[in-house]
C-alpha cells in the first residue's frame, strides 16, 4: 500500500494548498477585523439605519457584478425554476 506523500509533487502539491488555505483565512481575519473598526467609527458619525443601506447597496453591487457575468454566459432555461 502507497502514502500518499510517495511522490514528491503530491507533497508539494499539498503544502502550497494549505498554506494557500492558510492564507486565506489569515486575510479574512484581518478583514474582518479591518470592518469591526470601520463599523465602530461609520456607526459614530452616521445613523444605522443609513449605514445598513448603504452596506446593503454595496453588497447588492459587489454580488450582482459575478452573477451577472454568469448569467450571460448560461441559456436562460438553466435559471429558470423547475
Amino acid at each position: 500500500m502507497s502514502h500518499p506523500f510517495d511522490s514528491p509533487s503530491t507533497l508539494l502539491r499539498t503544502l502550497r494548498h494549505s498554506l494557500t488555505a492558510n492564507l486565506m483565512l489569515l486575510t479574512v481575519a484581518f478583514v474582518w477585523g479591518v470592518t469591526f473598526v470601520f463599523v465602530k467609527t461609520a456607526l459614530g458619525e452616521i445613523g444605522s439605519f443609513t449605514f445598513l443601506v448603504a452596506r446593503f447597496w454595496l453588497a447588492f453591487a459587489v454580488l450582482a457584478v459575478p452573477f451577472l457575468g454568469t448569467r450571460l454566459r448560461r441559456p436562460h432555461r438553466l435559471l429558470c425554476p423547475g
